[in-house]
């Protein structure tokens, strides 16, 4: 029995009848089958909720009970480890969540005292940002920031104005490119958050810029980046342009790694310097007085 104490005697057989008093005199205590501490709902999503709890020593094994708040159908999982995920809930929704050790067949602790995990809506994201520099060749680039309850999102792209159209699903939050058919027009960039089981939040819109000033002298100019992808430089060539070009190498969020000044006659070649970079995809941004190019380098 758990949490008794017991003594272990040896002793001596010498012959029929005949022992000695006890040699060895040892009292031993079973343990108990200590119960879990500190059970913390995580995170809680719309559909989704993540649990930790703090685990006695030596033990390998739990049950995770939870049911709706008041009552209803409750489920019982074996899990093995002090963090798990609990998926199918219901949106807007109450419930409670205990757990007690498994520390044999048929051996278990004593339920935790439950604790509430209170399920949500999918929320819109948020800080969709297209930046000036957004337009990337015959694509738009947007971002937005990450919320851990959207297993990922739909984008739509529509010409400004223009009723939102079909959308495409998307796994990343960090740097999307969607390609448009003329990139000198704005686009009214759509976002949402799927949170899985059909749970979506509200969409959000936010507007791109046209790509360039002057869209027929910007056409005319020729830039190259070769190696393209490159380890630890590529070569930048432009042609057809005469006077000063602002060179940037911006990181997929819009962070300024390196800038400088290029003055063109009319058109140079130079080499762009990669060492120290992380494996990844970046932007050359070249900005003249009369227009704006923006090309994608990939880093390797």
């Amino acid at each position: 029995q758990r949490g008794a104490t017991y003594t272990f005697e040896v002793r001596n057989i010498c012959g029929a009848e005949d022992t000695s008093v006890a040699v060895i005199s040892m009292p031993v205590t079973i343990n108990q089958c200590n119960n879990v501490s500190n059970v913390t709902v995580v995170r809680a999503c719309p559909t989704t909720a993540i649990i930790s709890f703090t685990a006695a020593a030596g033990q390998n094994q739990w049950q995770l009970s939870y049911q709706p708040t008041g009552g209803g159908n409750t489920i019982v999982k074996t899990i093995n480890r002090n963090l798990d995920t609990i998926t199918g809930l219901t949106p807007n929704a109450s419930y409670e969540v205990k757990i007690r050790p498994v520390c044999g067949e048929g051996d278990t602790g004593n339920y935790s005292a439950p604790v509430s995990v209170q399920t949500g809506t999918c929320a819109p994201i948020e800080n969709l940002t297209v930046p000036r520099w957004g337009v990337v060749g015959d694509s738009i680039f947007a971002s937005w920031n990450n919320n851990e309850c959207h297993l990922n999102w739909e984008m739509s792209v529509v010409p400004q104005g223009s009723p939102r159209g079909t959308s495409i699903e998307v796994n990343t939050y960090q740097g999307v490119y969607y390609k448009v058919d003329d990139p000198n027009l704005r686009y009214d960039v759509y976002v949402r958050g799927n949170c899985g089981s059909g749970e979506y939040g509200e969409w959000v819109m936010a507007t791109s810029y046209p790509l360039g000033i002057a869209p027929s002298e910007a056409s005319s100019v020729k830039v190259t980046l070769a190696p393209n992808p490159a380890r630890d430089y590529t070569q930048l060539s432009i042609e057809g342009v005469s006077g000063e070009v602002e060179m940037t190498l911006l990181t997929l969020e819009g962070k300024l790694l390196k800038k400088e000044t290029i003055n063109c006659r009319p058109s140079i070649t130079k080499d762009v310097t990669l060492q120290g970079l992380s494996k990844g995809t970046y932007l050359i941004r070249l900005v003249h007085k009369n227009w704006t190019k923006v090309e994608k380098l990939i880093v390797q």
